[in-house]
């Protein structure tokens, strides 16, 4: 080898993909892509969107004079049904002559029973399935990236390959935000692939088994899902309320398997909690402090995917009169998670920066 050699070797420039500034959040998107189990856990999530669709295209039609042959049969059965009841009842030697008024129901039938109590539409209506649809792919987005969040976090930590990309990137917050933004990117990816996949898949239904008309209010409420003129910008809302859930999901589980160092401490964790708080902890929580019961898991992803919000008791009933609520907006559920994504996620930067590998 020639000196001139030498020095060209000596003062080559390291490769770019090593240098670059977004090296390292191509890295960590390149890991999570290559990642098996990623690839494995989304092909599962597919299959499910798709079979849960195909099971609203395969109960909805537009058959309405078969629903309503069905609901009028239904509402002769049971006028039948109750009639023999009462004459049986009225026959029967041990009830007393004068207690049958009282003891047997009446051999009337009741005039607000009418076929139409019994009749179901069997067509989907875009105000009513379009935004579930919204909503379910949210909730199982939401399960979903928490998995695949955990499962790349803790693979590095129960293979010890944490240790190597420390040393490739010392600065352990600086990585620790990258790895949290490479998780966040792919659950908007998948949270925007996902709803836009259920809404094709919805509008499909609706062309051929479902109406657009508007759902009759009930009770003289409110429609269904909003005035019919903004269905369009409401669901839009929707969804995207469904992929932030799934950012803020991803963040959690990413965090708190950072926190524990393995996907089965974050599975655990998330167990636990779920069983002891947000299940058995929910009445707790109503009797002893319903005010607390704001703050759950629960309540705030319910009021986060709820058009308009939910509404949750504030306070214990006392001798019977009305118990106090508070209403929920999207915009509380959205704080209350996102706020607890920040302080689960500092709490696993505090801890990686003084962990000893």
């Amino acid at each position: 080898m020639s000196a001139d050699d030498v020095d060209t070797v000596a003062t080559s420039a390291r490769p770019r993909a090593a240098t670059s500034a977004g090296s390292l959040l191509g890295a960590e998107l390149a890991r999570l892509r290559h990642r098996r189990l990623v690839l494995a856990l989304l092909l599962l999530g597919l299959v499910g969107l798709l079979a849960a669709l195909a099971a609203v295209f395969f109960t909805h039609d537009r058959d309405v004079a078969a629903a309503r042959a069905t609901a009028q049969t239904q509402y002769e059965q049971q006028v039948r049904d109750q009639t023999a009841f009462a004459q049986q009842c009225r026959a029967d030697p041990s009830v007393p002559e004068a207690q049958k008024d009282t003891a047997c129901p009446p051999t009337t039938i009741d005039p607000q029973m009418t076929p139409e109590s019994f009749y179901r539409d069997p067509r989907l209506r875009a105000d009513q399935g379009l935004p579930a649809i919204a909503t379910g792919v949210g909730v199982a987005g939401a399960l979903l990236m928490g998995l695949i969040a955990a499962t790349a976090v803790g693979a590095d930590w129960s293979s010890r390959a944490i240790i190597t990309l420390l040393t490739w990137q010392p600065r352990r917050l600086r990585f620790l935000a990258t790895r949290f933004a490479a998780i966040g990117l792919l659950a908007v990816l998948v949270g925007v692939v996902g709803q836009a996949l259920g809404l094709a898949l919805g509008l499909v239904t609706l062309a051929t088994r479902g109406t657009f008309e508007a759902s009759p209010a009930e009770d003289g409420g409110p429609p269904a899902f909003g005035a019919a003129s903004h269905l369009w910008r409401d669901l839009v809302l929707l969804q995207g309320r469904g992929v932030l859930l799934m950012v803020l999901a991803a963040v959690i589980a990413a965090a708190i398997a950072t926190i524990t160092r393995s996907t089965g401490g974050f599975l655990g964790f998330a167990l636990g909690w779920f069983v002891v708080v947000e299940v058995a902890g929910q009445g707790l929580l109503s009797s002893v402090s319903p005010a607390l019961a704001r703050w759950t898991l629960t309540q705030n992803v319910a009021a986060l995917l709820t058009p308009g919000g939910t509404t949750v008791f504030s306070a214990a009933s006392v001798d019977g009169v009305a118990t106090p609520t508070t209403h929920l907006s999207n915009w509380d559920g959205a704080w209350h998670l996102a706020v607890l994504a920040l302080l689960v996620s500092g709490l696993a930067g505090l801890l990686l920066r003084r962990r000893d590998l």
